[in-house]
């Protein structure tokens, strides 16, 4: 059991695990007569739990607190891609019985934590909310950069098992980034609706190549947009990037080379700061950034094509009535 609480098992064995799984249910969607919905929706809430209460150990506080918040957004952000890929030549029973799967097993799960432990637990929200930016993430990388140009000062601190930054450019970029955080949630549900759209005319429901890159697009929305970006959580994304063209995955491995220059070969340079390992971070940002717009766009393009040519014919409609009425 104290394997299961092990950061190794946490941030990288039960992430493949779950990825695992879902490769498993996108196959699963394309073999004739095999629809295991339930178990593979109880697998995913299995995940998820062990994300929350790491080896699932009574109480629940014993824990609870050390939760990788981000893997549970991660895991979470990949659910709708998953259960929009089941709406099969409009049938809804997959869809349901997923959701319905993996949310009852979730709530049971937690009803039991919550009769041991009470309001305990769920002390990880609290633990999540403490918590400061992380220096290898996008905001706290342009803080880092900032001071490295002149700008305002970055400290360097440890603190909740990891090292964060203090600056008072944060304080600008945090509402931003929260704004950031939403706006990408929103076109990412857009990109889904209009790719389910598509391929549910040509092929009666999403494709499972389509679903592969909603689900990396999911992910890196969560890596992206948050104040935690440890180097092992970019091989959460690695096994469904492994499916998607040559050139995307070779940006992708670059973005990963560049993290390994920064940990562990120059780890100490990070933390003091120095410009190389900096600009190093800023680059490797950037990548994972236009990684995410490149997985993202065509999808938000297409939409906006189809929102025009909608709008076009009306517009064309309005034009032409007057010249009915004058003849």
């Amino acid at each position: 059991m104290d394997a299961l609480h092990h950061p190794a098992f946490q941030s990288l064995v039960q992430p493949a695990l779950l990825c695992l799984a879902c490769l498993g249910l996108l196959r699963t969607a394309r073999a004739p007569g095999l629809r295991p919905w339930w178990p593979m929706g109880g697998a995913i809430a299995l995940a998820l739990s062990l994300a929350v209460w790491p080896g699932l150990v009574w109480p629940a506080t014993a824990q609870a607190h050390k939760l990788p918040w981000i893997a549970l957004l991660g895991l979470l952000a990949m659910l709708p891609a998953l259960v929009v890929g089941r709406f099969r030549n409009r049938r809804l029973a997959p869809a349901v019985i997923l959701a319905i799967a993996c949310i009852g097993t979730m709530v049971a799960i937690a009803g039991i934590f919550v009769l041991v432990a009470g309001t305990s637990a769920f002390s990880f929200l609290e633990y999540a909310t403490a918590r400061s930016v992380q220096m290898e993430s996008v905001p706290g990388a342009l803080a880092m950069l900032a001071n490295l140009l002149g700008g305002p000062n970055s400290r360097i601190y440890h603190g909740f098992g990891t090292w964060q930054v203090d600056s008072p450019l944060l304080a600008i970029l945090g509402p931003a980034w929260t704004g950031l955080t939403v706006v990408l949630i929103g076109l990412l549900g857009v990109a889904i609706l209009y790719r389910y759209r598509v391929d549910n005319a040509a092929a009666g429901g999403l494709r499972p190549t389509s679903e592969i890159v909603q689900v990396v697009a999911a992910l890196m929305v969560v890596l992206v947009s948050s104040r935690i970006l440890s180097p092992q959580y970019l091989f959460w994304v690695a096994p469904f990037v492994a499916l998607l063209s040559r050139p995307k995955t070779l940006v992708f491995w670059t973005a990963c080379l560049l993290t390994m220059f920064g940990y562990p070969l120059n780890f100490q340079a990070m933390l003091n700061q120095e410009p190389q390992v900096v600009w190093a971070l800023n680059i490797r940002n950037a990548l994972l950034v236009g990684f995410l717009a490149w997985v993202l766009v065509p999808d938000l393009l297409g939409a906006a094509r189809a929102v025009a040519g909608r709008l076009r014919p009306s517009r064309g409609a309005r034009a032409a009535s007057p010249g009915r009425r004058r003849r």
